[in-house]
């Protein structure tokens, strides 16, 4: 069963996260961290997998998904977490296995909630409207020479952590990667896979860089009308809406989307205690 809770967005992933960890549900979280050629998901694709083998968000969907929350219900039950390469490289229409013609690697953790301290700074930072870098570290403990030769492939041997960094902490960022290959990544706003091969026979690391940027804002000062028009189409395409309004017969929340915050306070004084930096401000 496939939720339509949407994780692609921090604002929604981060806090159900947080809801499984303090409810003490198992869950592995499914993220895409590279893809080859034609995919349904690109990179930076998140879902939550429960024991039950339910799904939050989506990786792509089909056959791949089918396969990633089968392998994701076998790392909540050993407790390990595991890099997927899905093949779409179907021969015909007749079997399964999609035909996109790609592959897709994914991490699977069902170690999240040791990172909890982590994804609630990085909430925080979203809540106060600060940019910043998802980091998750993976290592593959035992190295790739190794499970070949020993008949070890498929082998679940990763070590997974995650670090958050504000934007206003690059400046003192000594980590790897650099200071400045994460301010390309909030440049773009798009994520990154970076690679290391490590010392000759030992084990590979992997740094996948997702950036989490606050949901644009779009406040506007007047309820009316075209207001609210404005306001449901400006849902459409993602803004977070704030609607001001000092008469409370047009500010009324059953007037606009459910999400949206709307405010019968006194336009001016709401204005002036309103962070306007980034906000596109539309007046009706």
């Amino acid at each position: 069963m496939q939720s339509s809770c949407d994780l692609q967005r921090p604002d929604t992933r981060l806090p159900a996260v947080l809801e499984a960890i303090r409810s003490a549900r198992p869950f592995a979280l499914l993220t895409v961290v590279a893809t080859d050629g034609s995919t349904p998901a690109g990179v930076g694709a998140h879902a939550m997998v429960m024991a039950d083998g339910s799904i939050r968000g989506t990786v792509g969907g089909g056959w791949l998904e089918a396969v990633a929350q089968r392998r994701a219900v076998e790392a909540i039950r050993s407790g390990r977490p595991l890099a997927l390469e899905i093949e779409l490289q179907g021969a015909t229409t007749q079997e399964s296995q999609p035909l996109c013609g790609g592959r897709v690697r994914l991490i699977v953790d069902p170690t999240a909630e040791r990172a909890r301290a982590t994804y609630e700074q990085a909430l925080r930072a979203l809540t106060e409207r600060q940019r910043g870098l998802w980091i998750t570290r993976s290592l593959d403990t035992v190295p790739r020479e190794a499970c070949e030769m020993y008949g070890l492939a498929g082998i679940d041997s990763l070590e997974v952590t995650s670090t958050f960094v504000r934007e206003s902490d690059l400046p003192s960022w000594r980590g790897d990667p650099g200071a400045e290959a994460l301010r390309a990544c909030l440049a773009t706003e798009k994520p990154a896979l970076f690679r290391s091969t490590g010392p000759v026979g030992g084990p590979a690391t992997e740094v996948f860089v997702d950036p989490l940027i606050p949901t644009p804002r779009l406040l506007i000062v007047g309820a009316g009308h075209v207001g609210q028009a404005v306001s449901a189409q400006a849902s459409l395409v993602g803004f977070e809406i704030v609607v001001l309004d000092d008469r409370p017969e047009f500010a009324r929340p059953d007037t606009f989307p459910r999400e949206q915050e709307s405010s019968a306070v006194t336009s001016q004084r709401k204005l002036r205690a309103f962070r306007l930096a980034g906000i596109h401000l539309w007046s009706s």
